[in-house]
């Protein structure tokens, strides 16, 4: 064995071909790249429409991201949760098209902007798309959506804000209500996929190699 490289590293190493001083992290038997990062880095400076920026907290927040996926698409394929379609990552990628205000030309032109690879995008989108359905499938259920009185009350008060003589009160309490709910529960959510991803962690054998994100 190479002197100073655990087995585990050594494995994944040659399992995957990756060159060790590229390696930013490891996650079990499976290997994270600093061109995996940097790729990350990309796809989100183009789906929020920025520049990318390559500074040690940007790739590691990136690479967080990608643990945290890792994770969440273990349990994806445990469960056997489909993928999407075909149809479904064309209709995704034209959703983000139309917020960003591009049309086909234009979403080609970020793409070699961003240096990303249409395929590969089409291939990352697949999996975010997947695990953003996989929370919803896995932890929405879990969530009590009923409303306490406060709430009820702060949607009426809402409602009441609007003193337009043509308002039609019940309906615009019907909205407030269904605004905030959503707003609940997408917390909701959150708490528990963060409390998830928190015991998956631990369960999960991570490690880092800092130097690869400086």
């Amino acid at each position: 064995m190479i002197a100073g490289i655990p087995a585990l590293w050594l494995a994944a190493i040659l399992a995957q071909g990756k060159v060790l001083d590229r390696i930013v992290a490891t996650v079990d038997n499976q290997v994270i790249t600093l061109q995996d990062v940097l790729e990350e880095v990309r796809l989100a400076a183009l789906l929020d429409g920025l520049s990318p920026e390559f500074t040690p907290e940007s790739k590691r927040k990136a690479a967080e991201r990608m643990v945290e996926n890792l994770l969440l698409s273990r349990d994806m394929e445990l469960t056997q949760f489909p993928l999407p379609s075909d149809e479904e990552v064309t209709e995704f990628i034209a959703q983000i098209q139309k917020a960003r205000g591009l049309d086909e030309q234009g979403w080609k032109a970020e793409l070699e902007r961003y240096e990303l690879a249409p395929g590969r995008v089409r291939e990352l989108l697949r999996r975010k798309l997947g695990v953003l359905r996989y929370i919803e499938f896995r932890f929405r259920p879990q969530v009590q959506s009923g409303f306490t009185g406060a709430s009820q009350a702060s949607a009426t008060a809402l409602a009441g804000s609007d003193a337009r003589p043509s308002a039609h009160p019940e309906r615009l309490v019907e909205m407030a209500r269904q605004t905030a709910e959503s707003a609940l529960v997408a917390k909701q959510v959150d708490e528990l996929v963060d409390a998830w991803l928190k015991e998956a962690k631990q369960r999960a054998r991570i490690r880092w190699r800092e130097a690869a994100l400086q």
